[in-house]
């Protein structure tokens, strides 16, 4: 999200300063100091805020959902084409579907129970995690926990980038190391990579492939 965004966000919320918006067929959407509604069933094309959260309701159908301060939540049984905030949560209700990606800076990203995402889920400094049944493209974080729960699968790599601002390990880099947890019979297809240090704990179910940057630690 750049300038771009920011800018016509602002422009048009300068004329929809009202409370919630909610209706069965929203079109487009734009707020700057309030939060926007689809209710159950519901249908909009782009929805973006700058100061509010955005709530999906079941089973209802967005193109887009972004925000800067707040969270994003789809529903269960709801449909995205993306979902992405700078401040906030994003999560994805039992069975939703992402076509694209989901992610946040400072937040953590729930993919629920059965629910896909098709492209990237990430975070910068929070948790990435899947409910059991979950599936995924692709994990991308530099700070957060990965949590995969049993049976969730991630079709391509998970990667946990350094920090651009850490140079060779020293002490300004945090003690806390991540924590990477592949739960009973997860299933990651790409590769692991990981450019600072973290835990990897894997299920003895779990099925994974190449790790660079970590031991496994094998668990039941």
């Amino acid at each position: 999200m750049g300038m771009k965004f920011f800018g016509a966000v602002l422009a048009a919320a300068l004329l929809s300063l009202g409370p919630a918006y909610a209706a069965d067929d929203l079109g487009d959407v734009q707020k700057l100091n309030s939060s926007i509604r689809v209710e159950d069933n519901g249908r909009a094309e782009d929805l973006k805020s700058v100061n509010g959260s955005i709530h999906i309701g079941n089973s209802a159908e967005v193109k887009t959902a972004k925000t800067v301060n707040g969270s994003v939540e789809l529903g269960d049984d709801g449909r995205a084409g993306e979902l992405e905030t700078v401040n906030g949560q994003v999560s994805i209700g039992a069975r939703g579907v992402v076509s694209g990606d989901a992610g946040t800076v400072n937040g953590k990203v729930v993919v629920g129970d059965s629910a896909s995402v098709r492209g990237t889920v990430r975070s910068v400094n929070g948790e990435l995690r899947l409910m059991p049944r979950a599936q995924v493209g692709r994990l991308n974080t530099v700070l957060g926990d990965i949590t995969l729960q049993d049976n969730s699968q991630v079709a391509g790599d998970i990667r946990m980038e350094r920090p651009k601002n850490w140079g060779e390990p020293s002490s300004n880099w945090p003690s806390r190391k991540p924590k990477v947890t592949i739960g009973a019979g997860a299933q990651v297809h790409g590769e692991m990579v990981f450019e600072h240090p973290v835990t990897l704990r894997v299920h003895s179910t779990a099925r994974i492939g190449k790790v660079t940057g970590a031991e496994v630690e094998r668990f039941q």
